[in-house]
Protein backbone atom coordinates (compact mmCIF):
# COMPACT_ATOMS: atom_id res chain seq x y z
CA UNK A 1 0.00 0.00 0.00
CA UNK A 2 1.23 3.48 -0.86
CA UNK A 3 2.73 5.43 2.03
CA UNK A 4 0.30 8.35 1.59
CA UNK A 5 -2.68 6.00 1.68
CA UNK A 6 -1.32 4.37 4.82
CA UNK A 7 -1.02 7.77 6.48
CA UNK A 8 -4.59 8.64 5.54
CA UNK A 9 -5.87 5.35 6.96
CA UNK A 10 -3.90 5.91 10.16
CA UNK A 11 -5.24 9.47 10.47
CA UNK A 12 -8.81 8.27 10.00
CA UNK A 13 -8.34 5.55 12.62
CA UNK A 14 -6.84 8.06 15.04
CA UNK A 15 -9.80 10.37 14.53
CA UNK A 16 -12.19 7.53 15.39
CA UNK A 17 -10.20 6.74 18.53
CA UNK A 18 -10.16 10.38 19.62
CA UNK A 19 -13.96 10.30 19.58
CA UNK A 20 -14.10 7.33 21.94
CA UNK A 21 -11.47 8.80 24.29
CA UNK A 22 -13.21 12.18 24.51
CA UNK A 23 -13.98 14.02 27.72
CA UNK A 24 -15.97 12.16 30.35
CA UNK A 25 -19.32 13.20 31.77
CA UNK A 26 -19.61 13.91 35.48
CA UNK A 27 -23.18 13.69 36.77
CA UNK A 28 -24.63 14.90 40.05
CA UNK A 29 -28.12 13.84 41.20
CA UNK A 30 -30.04 16.01 43.63
CA UNK A 31 -33.30 16.28 45.52
CA UNK A 32 -34.74 19.21 47.39
CA UNK A 33 -37.73 21.25 48.46
CA UNK A 34 -39.10 24.44 46.92
CA UNK A 35 -40.40 26.82 49.59
CA UNK A 36 -40.84 30.12 47.75
CA UNK A 37 -43.00 30.81 44.71
CA UNK A 38 -43.87 33.89 42.65
CA UNK A 39 -46.14 35.32 45.36
CA UNK A 40 -43.91 34.51 48.35
CA UNK A 41 -43.77 31.47 50.60
CA UNK A 42 -45.48 28.40 49.16
CA UNK A 43 -48.47 27.25 51.21
CA UNK A 44 -47.40 23.66 50.53
CA UNK A 45 -43.68 23.14 49.85
CA UNK A 46 -43.00 21.23 46.63
CA UNK A 47 -40.39 18.52 46.21
CA UNK A 48 -38.04 18.61 43.26
CA UNK A 49 -35.35 16.29 41.91
CA UNK A 50 -32.98 16.18 38.99
CA UNK A 51 -29.43 15.96 37.75
CA UNK A 52 -26.73 18.04 36.14
CA UNK A 53 -24.12 16.56 33.79
CA UNK A 54 -21.06 18.29 32.41
CA UNK A 55 -17.67 17.30 30.99
CA UNK A 56 -14.62 16.97 33.20
CA UNK A 57 -11.65 18.59 31.40
CA UNK A 58 -13.34 21.90 30.64
CA UNK A 59 -11.02 24.90 30.38
CA UNK A 60 -10.94 27.25 33.36
CA UNK A 61 -11.99 30.69 32.11
CA UNK A 62 -10.95 32.51 35.27
CA UNK A 63 -7.29 33.41 35.74
CA UNK A 64 -7.43 33.73 39.52
CA UNK A 65 -6.16 31.07 41.91
CA UNK A 66 -9.32 31.16 44.02
CA UNK A 67 -12.08 30.92 41.43
CA UNK A 68 -12.72 28.40 38.66
CA UNK A 69 -15.27 29.10 35.94
CA UNK A 70 -16.17 26.40 33.43
CA UNK A 71 -18.77 26.61 30.66
CA UNK A 72 -20.04 23.56 28.76
CA UNK A 73 -21.84 24.21 25.47
CA UNK A 74 -21.82 20.60 24.28
CA UNK A 75 -25.17 18.98 23.62
CA UNK A 76 -24.46 16.11 26.00
CA UNK A 77 -24.23 18.59 28.92
CA UNK A 78 -27.58 18.78 30.69
CA UNK A 79 -29.33 20.31 33.68
CA UNK A 80 -32.72 18.69 34.31
CA UNK A 81 -35.19 19.31 37.12
CA UNK A 82 -38.53 17.60 37.81
CA UNK A 83 -41.21 19.31 39.91
CA UNK A 84 -44.34 17.23 40.36
CA UNK A 85 -45.09 15.85 36.91
CA UNK A 86 -43.34 18.66 34.99
CA UNK A 87 -39.80 18.52 33.59
CA UNK A 88 -37.50 21.49 33.07
CA UNK A 89 -34.43 20.77 30.94
CA UNK A 90 -31.57 22.89 29.64
CA UNK A 91 -29.02 21.28 27.32
CA UNK A 92 -25.75 22.66 26.10
CA UNK A 93 -25.37 23.62 22.47
CA UNK A 94 -26.03 26.65 20.33
CA UNK A 95 -29.02 27.74 22.41
CA UNK A 96 -28.01 26.67 25.91
CA UNK A 97 -25.10 26.31 28.28
CA UNK A 98 -24.16 24.74 31.61
CA UNK A 99 -21.93 26.81 33.89
CA UNK A 100 -19.88 25.46 36.78
CA UNK A 101 -18.30 27.89 39.27
CA UNK A 102 -15.93 26.89 42.04
CA UNK A 103 -14.74 29.24 44.77
CA UNK A 104 -11.64 27.87 46.49
CA UNK A 105 -11.19 29.71 49.78
CA UNK A 106 -12.17 32.95 48.06
CA UNK A 107 -12.14 35.75 50.68
CA UNK A 108 -15.12 37.36 48.95
CA UNK A 109 -17.31 34.29 49.64
CA UNK A 110 -19.01 33.80 52.99
CA UNK A 111 -19.86 36.04 55.91
CA UNK A 112 -16.35 35.93 57.36
CA UNK A 113 -14.58 35.21 54.10
CA UNK A 114 -12.46 32.21 53.16
CA UNK A 115 -15.30 29.73 52.66
CA UNK A 116 -15.51 27.50 49.60
CA UNK A 117 -18.46 27.47 47.25
CA UNK A 118 -19.88 25.51 44.34
CA UNK A 119 -22.39 26.87 41.85
CA UNK A 120 -24.00 25.22 38.82
CA UNK A 121 -26.24 27.15 36.49
CA UNK A 122 -28.09 26.48 33.25
CA UNK A 123 -29.69 28.86 30.81
CA UNK A 124 -31.34 28.95 27.41
CA UNK A 125 -33.66 31.54 25.77
CA UNK A 126 -36.66 30.30 27.77
CA UNK A 127 -35.43 29.01 31.12
CA UNK A 128 -32.83 29.58 33.84
CA UNK A 129 -32.12 27.41 36.85
CA UNK A 130 -29.27 26.54 39.14
CA UNK A 131 -27.93 26.68 42.66
CA UNK A 132 -25.13 27.93 44.85
CA UNK A 133 -23.87 25.99 47.85
CA UNK A 134 -21.41 27.37 50.38
CA UNK A 135 -19.01 25.03 52.18
CA UNK A 136 -16.63 25.17 55.07
CA UNK A 137 -13.03 26.00 54.08
CA UNK A 138 -10.74 23.47 52.40
CA UNK A 139 -13.44 21.47 50.62
CA UNK A 140 -11.88 22.32 47.26
CA UNK A 141 -8.10 22.08 47.26
CA UNK A 142 -7.87 23.33 43.67
CA UNK A 143 -10.12 25.13 41.21
CA UNK A 144 -10.66 21.97 39.16
CA UNK A 145 -14.17 20.64 38.68
CA UNK A 146 -14.83 18.27 41.59
CA UNK A 147 -15.48 14.61 40.89
CA UNK A 148 -16.76 14.00 44.40
CA UNK A 149 -19.72 14.93 46.56
CA UNK A 150 -18.91 17.54 49.21
CA UNK A 151 -21.21 17.46 52.23
CA UNK A 152 -24.04 19.97 52.27
CA UNK A 153 -23.03 22.73 54.66
CA UNK A 154 -23.41 26.45 55.08
CA UNK A 155 -25.78 28.63 53.11
CA UNK A 156 -27.13 27.59 49.75
CA UNK A 157 -30.16 27.60 47.56
CA UNK A 158 -31.80 26.33 44.40
CA UNK A 159 -33.85 28.40 41.95
CA UNK A 160 -35.80 27.95 38.73
CA UNK A 161 -36.92 30.90 36.59
CA UNK A 162 -39.53 30.31 33.90
CA UNK A 163 -39.75 33.98 32.99
CA UNK A 164 -42.66 36.36 33.49
CA UNK A 165 -42.03 36.47 37.22
CA UNK A 166 -42.38 32.71 37.64
CA UNK A 167 -39.41 32.26 39.96
CA UNK A 168 -39.31 29.43 42.52
CA UNK A 169 -36.56 28.79 45.04
CA UNK A 170 -35.74 26.34 47.79
CA UNK A 171 -33.03 24.15 49.27
CA UNK A 172 -31.27 20.86 48.63
CA UNK A 173 -32.04 17.76 50.64
CA UNK A 174 -29.35 15.65 48.92
CA UNK A 175 -26.60 16.16 46.36
CA UNK A 176 -24.68 13.10 45.14
CA UNK A 177 -22.12 12.48 42.42
CA UNK A 178 -23.30 9.35 40.61
CA UNK A 179 -20.54 9.09 37.98
CA UNK A 180 -17.44 10.01 39.90
CA UNK A 181 -15.87 7.01 38.22
CA UNK A 182 -16.58 9.03 35.11
CA UNK A 183 -17.99 7.30 32.07
CA UNK A 184 -16.67 8.17 28.64
CA UNK A 185 -19.09 10.18 26.59
CA UNK A 186 -20.04 8.91 23.15
CA UNK A 187 -18.78 10.93 20.22
CA UNK A 188 -21.39 12.72 18.17
CA UNK A 189 -22.46 10.24 15.48
CA UNK A 190 -22.36 12.41 12.39
CA UNK A 191 -19.12 14.34 12.35
CA UNK A 192 -16.42 11.79 13.12
CA UNK A 193 -17.40 9.12 10.55
CA UNK A 194 -17.75 11.78 7.88
CA UNK A 195 -14.34 13.24 8.70
CA UNK A 196 -12.77 9.79 8.72
CA UNK A 197 -14.38 8.96 5.38
CA UNK A 198 -13.10 12.24 3.92
CA UNK A 199 -9.55 11.41 5.04
CA UNK A 200 -9.79 7.97 3.49
CA UNK A 201 -11.11 9.36 0.21
CA UNK A 202 -8.36 11.98 0.06
CA UNK A 203 -5.72 9.32 0.55
CA UNK A 204 -7.44 7.09 -1.99
CA UNK A 205 -7.51 9.81 -4.66
CA UNK A 206 -3.86 10.70 -4.08
CA UNK A 207 -2.94 7.03 -4.29
CA UNK A 208 -4.79 6.57 -7.61
CA UNK A 209 -3.19 9.66 -9.13
CA UNK A 210 0.32 8.69 -8.15
CA UNK A 211 -0.20 5.12 -9.32
CA UNK A 212 -1.65 6.30 -12.67
CA UNK A 213 1.28 8.63 -13.25
CA UNK A 214 3.76 5.87 -12.60
CA UNK A 215 2.07 3.69 -15.23
CA UNK A 216 1.31 6.53 -17.66
CA UNK A 217 -2.43 5.71 -17.73
CA UNK A 218 -5.70 7.34 -16.74
CA UNK A 219 -7.91 5.48 -14.30
CA UNK A 220 -11.53 6.05 -13.35
CA UNK A 221 -13.81 4.81 -10.60
CA UNK A 222 -12.98 3.99 -7.00
CA UNK A 223 -9.62 3.18 -5.50
CA UNK A 224 -8.13 0.03 -6.99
Amino acid sequence: MNRLLKKSVAAAAALMLVGTAHASLVTFDFTGTLTIGPMGDLAVPEAFSGHVSFHDGLRDRDNSDTHGQFVDHRRTAEFATRIGDQDFIVRGGRRGEIDVDIFNNDPTVGVQGGDDGLGMFATNPFLSMGFFQQYDPDVFSTSRIPAFTPPLSGLGGFFIDEGGGQIFSGFFDSFTCTTCAATTSVAEPGTLPLSAAALLMMGCVAYRRRRARSFGIKRHGYCS
